[in-house]
């Protein structure tokens, strides 16, 4: 029972990182972020590399794999947030 409910933790949580694939195309083929919160998501990143720390030390390494995914999603997040956020700050006012 244990390896069965392990194996549908790891399967759900690499879904769950796959659908939101979706949002990072967004970010990088729109080129502006205003409409996402960089508090948000540097709240959401910091709560997983907590997560990701927390599971290590029990040796819960299904957890660590599926928290390090979402680490690097809401990394990847956060700086494209900032780039194209810098980017539309330095684009000219539209008359």
């Amino acid at each position: 029972m244990h390896d069965t409910l392990a194996f549908l933790l790891l399967v759900g949580g690499l879904a769950s990182v796959i659908a939101s694939i979706p949002q990072l195309v967004k970010l990088i083929k729109l080129k502006h972020s205003t409409e996402f919160n960089l508090f948000s998501w540097s709240i959401w990143f910091c709560y997983q590399a907590i997560s990701v720390a927390y599971s290590l030390s029990i040796k819960a390494y299904v957890y660590v794999l599926i928290n390090s995914l979402w680490t690097a999603f809401y990394l990847a997040m956060i700086i494209l947030i900032v780039r194209y956020r810098d980017r539309e700050n330095d684009e000219p006012a539209a008359n």
